[in-house]
């Protein structure tokens, strides 16, 4: 506990630091001229047939989920045009999400001979159009942009605005779902997606979804509910005594529903005790994305706290109820609820283990 609190105390200092850098490097990538803003839907671009298109990405696995929508009408729009996309060493595993769309992809490694290397392959390529996909300025993507030198820059309006030659108005975070501000990006080439446009999807094969149902030993007869126990951060757990109470109480309201779990290796003690005190049971442990994806896709619900689950439940049109620590700031937004999906999501500004058993029981009679 008390490293905790020494962290946290340590936490301001370091964030002056970054936030230094990021403007020292800032101020001498970003252009002296300022974008040309896109407010109405036209073909800004007029790009050729054998056009090159490049997409920046790397970040998590849940960004790359709620790209998808985009980046398939981007393809529908230009078939023959070559489509690559940059990718990070924390959502590569995802990559199925977007391989119907994309022409090369390219990994992005916090390695400096390999960044070198990386920007010199793409200067290469002599891109005709590069798209930011991220709605919060990311030094990185400042920097790929400066030094690839695509022909036009395009993103969404934000604090980098001088790195681009086009950008789009970035739409209320309070209003409008992640995925809907990331569609805004299509209003230069002639069209805007409309809500029911906005589909997610992630591609299982019929392969992969046997092997999962054998490993899993799923019934056809049975309904499942799968319970995900954790994030990418310690922050994003509920609590284990929290997660005993709702299953005990969805034993004794739906005995004939199974309960499968999800959780990392890091949680293995936390998922060991649940287990042992509810009817339950633990996943076989994986290291590979897709066999997780796969393992979600056999549910009939959901209850997670982690956002990857929670698109990829969207994806599979799965039910789903989700926690979110939000603040309901301008800077944060709108939870990342699932999207276009039924579901059900509660949020609380301080700590997960806040938002009550009871609660969560109540969003999960109302969700089945």
């Amino acid at each position: 506990m008390k490293r905790i609190n020494s962290k946290k105390k340590n936490d301001p200092i370091l964030k002056k630091i970054e936030f230094k850098i990021k403007h020292f490097v800032n101020k001498r990538l970003f252009n002296k001229k300022d974008p040309i803003i896109i407010n109405e839907i036209t073909d800004v671009f007029e790009l050729k047939p054998n056009c090159r298109i490049l997409l920046l990405r790397q970040d998590r696995i849940g960004d790359l989920l709620v790209s998808v929508p985009f980046i398939k009408y981007l393809r529908n729009k230009y078939l023959e045009c070559e489509i690559d996309i940059i990718l990070s060493e924390k959502n590569i595993n995802a990559k199925r999400a977007v391989e119907p769309y994309i022409s090369n992809i390219y990994l992005y490694e916090k390695k400096i001979l390999k960044i070198i290397k990386l920007i010199i392959d793409l200067k290469k390529r002599k891109y005709d159009l590069l798209i930011d996909l991220y709605d919060n300025s990311s030094t990185t993507s400042t920097f790929l942009i400066k030094f690839i030198k695509a022909k036009y820059n395009l993103g969404l309006e934000k604090s980098n605005n001088l790195i681009y030659s086009h950008i789009v108005p970035l739409l209320d975070k309070n209003k409008y779902h992640i995925v809907e501000r990331i569609a805004n990006l299509s209003i230069p080439f002639g069209f805007l997606l409309q809500k029911n446009d906005l589909l997610l999807e992630f591609n299982i094969f019929e392969s992969e979804k046997k092997q999962a149902e054998e490993k899993l030993k799923i019934e056809k007869n049975k309904k499942y509910l799968g319970i995900n126990l954790s994030g990418s951060t310690e922050a994003k757990y509920w609590g284990t005594e929290n997660y005993i109470g709702l299953i005990k109480k969805i034993n004794i309201e739906n005995p004939e529903i199974e309960i499968i779990i999800f959780a990392t290796e890091k949680f293995e003690n936390e998922l060991n005790i649940i287990v042992s005190d509810t009817k339950s049971k633990a996943t076989p442990r994986t290291n590979s994305f897709l066999e997780f994806a796969a393992n979600i896709s056999l549910c009939d619900f959901l209850i997670s706290v982690d956002t990857s689950v929670v698109h990829l439940a969207a994806a599979f049109q799965i039910p789903i109820i989700s926690l979110h620590i939000w603040t309901g700031t301008i800077d944060t937004g709108l939870p990342w609820y699932s999207f276009n999906n039924q579901n059900k999501y509660l949020v609380t500004k301080n700590n997960l283990s806040d938002i009550k058993v009871i609660d969560v029981f109540n969003a999960y009679l109302e969700l089945i």
